[in-house]
């Protein structure tokens, strides 16, 4: 009876203890969280400075200046694509979901797709033991959709913008030029003039 009660004291004291270190583990989590917040905040001020230093140089501003204007000509495209993703991941949910945990949740099929989209085919066959036919339609249609059609849409505003401000890089130093080509000769004409 007495070494039940002892190892009852004992029970109730290692679950004190355990309930202490689950805390400090807790604690801990949200230190780490907060290190990676602070983190990706200093790599975005970085990244922000980057570019700013990059608007010295002409050559060099053409990339920062075609990426601020292009972000607000993206936005249309960046909406279809958003729109698609979710279409394709609730469809990834409906067929494989209940079998593959990587396509149990909406999260978890879009971040599926988004590794598709960069090139990560590993699960292919897994799906297409699940449902063959289905994922032939799904699988090219997306790859067709995404990876075909919006990419080369991003390229090509992307590309429209860059030429855009090179040519207008490129026209203000020939303006630039050919005003300094001017005063050059208009200087050399005044000063055949005065040793005449």
């Amino acid at each position: 009876h007495n070494l039940i009660k002892s190892l009852e004291s004992e029970g109730d004291a290692f679950d004190d203890h355990l309930e202490e270190l689950i805390g400090d583990f807790s604690e801990l989590s949200d230190l780490v969280a907060a290190s990676h917040v602070v983190t990706i905040t200093a790599v975005c001020v970085g990244i922000m400075q980057f570019f700013r230093y990059l608007s010295f140089d002409k050559k060099l501003g053409i990339v920062t200046e075609t990426i601020f204007v292009v972000f607000f000509d993206l936005l249309p495209v960046l909406f279809i694509f958003i729109t698609i993703v979710i279409a394709y991941g609730v469809l990834g949910t409906g067929i494989y979901g209940a079998q593959l945990r990587e396509w149990s949740t909406l999260g978890k099929s879009i971040g599926s797709l988004f590794l598709m989209m960069l090139g990560e085919y590993g699960e292919y066959f897994e799906l297409r033991d699940i449902s063959p036919i289905e994922t032939g339609i799904f699988f090219c249609s997306f790859v067709v959709i995404i990876s075909m059609v919006l990419f080369n849409m991003v390229l090509a505003v992307i590309l429209t913008v860059y030429e855009d401000k090179y040519k207008e890089v490129v026209d203000a130093d020939q303006k630039a030029m050919a005003l300094e080509e001017e005063r050059i000769a208009k200087a050399a004409e005044a000063a055949k003039k005065k040793n005449q």
